[in-house]
């Protein structure tokens, strides 16, 4: 098929794009290799094909989340996997259908500048402001960091905005805690990769997050929430690893851990949005503290 009717109705791949099963491509000459499937697919990805990425490859690395099941970040869970010269990863919001009608603005990250370049070469000539970083935990964290909060801020509304807006950014924050344990600078989640995909995302009507955590909220089983969809939302998977990772990084995520208990059906959401505002002693200095 040559066009996506569900989710991009009337955008059709140009004639001159050739499309194949993965299992199909000859790998060995190419120079770019991109995976764009959910976080969670990403094992199956590599075990099949993760051999076949030539050296001489740049790999390019789309979804936003955590790769289970210890929750790395993609581009470490790829690098460790394939023989690919450079990987990177974008960030920022970047939601399909409204980039192809108004532009996008996103962040290309990689270890490997002269890579980055390339694609942010690529990426500009199609329409598209791209600025670059080297923080590529940061970027990787701050995506799965606004689906987390998003799926928060939906999930705990019907306890009103104070409740919803607290749950959103409590979880934030706490995941940027994580990031900057890890290195990441300050600056990746204040912008595109952060802040900005966040309130694209929590705006976006088609927000698959938003709408999962709406579902949450409704008492839909958190199994269930996939078949309902259509597709994957990234926060399901994601937050109880999160939570997993911040725990073991010493980082005090007491929001992240109450979602994650939410996610793996261990509370309903009612019960939830009420410990998100709950006090629960002396005033804090900040939102989240790395012990």
């Amino acid at each position: 098929a040559r066009e996506n009717h569900r989710y991009l109705p009337g955008v059709r791949l140009p004639d001159s794009v050739r499309v194949r099963r993965a299992a199909e491509l000859e790998l060995a000459g190419h120079d770019l290799v991109c995976l764009a499937v959910p976080a969670r697919a990403l094992p199956g990805v590599m075990a099949a094909h993760g051999e076949r990425i030539p050296k001489r490859a740049g790999l390019l690395v789309l979804c936003k989340g955590v790769v289970p099941p210890l929750g790395m970040v993609p581009s470490e869970f790829v690098s460790q996997r394939c023989r690919a010269r450079a990987v990177a990863v974008v960030g920022g919001p970047s939601h399909a259908a409204d980039a192809l009608k108004h532009g996008a603005s996103v962040i290309v990250a990689s270890r490997d500048r002269a890579f980055a370049r390339q694609l942010a070469d690529a990426l500009a000539s199609a329409g598209l402001e791209v600025s670059i970083t080297t923080d590529v935990a940061g970027v990787e964290l701050a995506g799965a960091a606004k689906n987390a909060a998003v799926l928060a801020a939906a999930a705990a509304a019907p306890a009103g905005p104070n409740v919803a807006g607290a749950a959103a950014g409590k979880v934030f924050a706490e995941v940027d805690a994580l990031a900057r344990r890890r290195g990441s600078r300050p600056e990746t989640f204040a912008g595109l990769a952060g802040a900005g995909d966040l309130v694209a995302t929590v705006v976006a009507s088609g927000s698959r997050n938003r709408r999962a955590g709406e579902l949450l909220s409704q008492g839909v089983p958190p199994a269930e929430i996939g078949a309902v969809l259509g597709q994957a939302a990234e926060a399901v998977d994601s937050v109880p690893l999160l939570a997993n990772v911040a725990r073991g990084a010493h980082v005090e995520a007491p929001a992240l851990e109450g979602l994650a208990a939410l996610v793996e059906g261990r509370i309903d959401a009612e019960r939830w949005a009420a410990t998100v505002t709950k006090p629960s002693g002396p005033a804090h200095m900040r939102p989240a503290r790395v012990a």
